[in-house]
């Protein structure tokens, strides 16, 4: 588990993450989702510690446990696949693990003698993963995967990750651009804008519901009476899950307003809309 609160990055003047409190819980993967500069890369930075930041994160274990993959895939260029593996190994104090082992999970034992930068870009992501996976890490973030593949190499990192990084024992943390890709392996989508986690929801791999009501009009026995002015309420589940409280709010006399959404249109509404009118059923 890797449990994070009140985590700020600032730069200057300027927040980068701001007051995020979220559990990443074991044997779960997080499909994290955010246009650029929403915050993303820096959140997985501060999680491997390798920026400064404010606040608590606290894991089960050292850093050293966190396989990732973080922006370009970093190697020695004139160096092989098979020796650039063995030198992350010792490193990390690996050194007589079976190297060949993590070159074949990518599908990438043919080409173990070819130096990094004879490699194509999605040979490189792939190396990248091969890394991330030696010593069988407790956790693993990848940061946007498939960034810069073709479609066949989108369908290969597909099936590496689905095969070889997801684990009932392993907290998994990826971004991505690409929707499709995400809900393919997720079972948390959380979705991050100006630096906070704006909402998070079971992936369902279907609709999702949206209700947009004025919850001050909501009576004072309700949880939502706290909540003031106009919110979403978004389904932690299928949108079938939400129509019981759209009638309920109907049953009151309460304007409200049930919308059926595929993930991209989620996602486009979650980023239209203002941080504080997001309510998670």
């Amino acid at each position: 588990m890797i449990s994070i609160k009140n985590l700020t990055v600032k730069n200057k003047s300027q927040s980068i993450l701001n007051n995020i409190n979220y559990e990443f819980d074991d044997g779960k993967v997080y499909g994290l989702l955010g246009p650029n500069g929403s915050g993303k890369t820096t959140l997985f930075k501060t999680i491997i510690n390798v920026i400064n930041y404010s606040g608590e994160i606290n894991k089960g274990f050292n850093s050293n446990d966190i396989g990732h993959l973080i922006e370009y895939p970093a190697f020695y260029n004139n160096i092989n696949c098979l020796d650039n593996l063995k030198l992350h190994s010792i490193y990390k104090g690996q050194a007589n693990v079976d190297l060949k082992k993590y070159l074949e999970m990518v599908n990438l034992d043919k080409a173990e003698q070819k130096k990094f930068k004879q490699l194509s870009m999605g040979m490189k992501q792939r190396l990248g993963i091969a890394r991330s996976l030696i010593g069988n890490p407790k956790a693993i973030i990848l940061d946007e995967p498939s960034n810069g593949l073709d479609p066949i190499g989108i369908k290969d990192m597909r099936e590496i990750i689905s095969k070889n990084v997801k684990s009932e024992n392993r907290t998994t943390i990826i971004s991505s651009h690409i929707l499709k890709e995400i809900i393919e392996f997720a079972d948390i989508l959380l979705f991050i804008k100006d630096g906070k986690i704006v909402a998070n929801i079971k992936n369902n791999h279907t609709d999702y519901g949206l209700i947009k009501t004025d919850l001050s009009k909501v009576s004072k026995q309700s949880d939502s009476a706290q909540y003031s002015g106009e919110y979403t309420i978004l389904s932690d589940d299928s949108y079938s899950y939400i129509i019981g409280d759209y009638k309920n709010l109907k049953n009151q006399k309460i304007d409200a307003d049930i919308q059926k959404l595929n993930l991209e249109d989620l996602y486009l509404k979650i980023m239209s809309i203002n941080a504080k009118e997001v309510l998670l059923k």
